[in-house]
């Protein structure tokens, strides 16, 4: 069967940019953040690599430590910010 006129493609959802996938409150719910050492620890099992109590984070090819939440990348520095302001960083920070 062959149709006439324009194909109406469906529109890809966009992604969400960190600032809108992950809240504060949500971050709390999966880790722990000590101010004097700057250390997050899970608080609830990922995976088999990311237990309750150890430490979160792996080596970013620029030289920070980042980690993956709900599928989406972030910066250990930032989520810090994050973490104690409830708020996101400015995007140069």
């Amino acid at each position: 069967m062959t149709t006439t006129g324009a194909t109406v493609a469906a529109k890809k959802p966009r992604a969400k940019k960190a600032e809108e996938a992950l809240t504060a409150s949500r971050l709390r719910e999966l880790v722990s953040y000590d101010t004097e050492t700057g250390d997050f620890r899970w608080l609830v099992n990922k995976s088999s690599n990311a237990r309750v109590g150890q430490k979160v984070g792996s080596d970013h090819n620029a030289g920070y430590l980042c980690v993956r939440i709900d599928g989406v990348a972030y910066l250990l520095h930032r989520l810090a910010w994050l973490y104690v302001t409830a708020e996101w960083p400015p995007a140069d920070e």
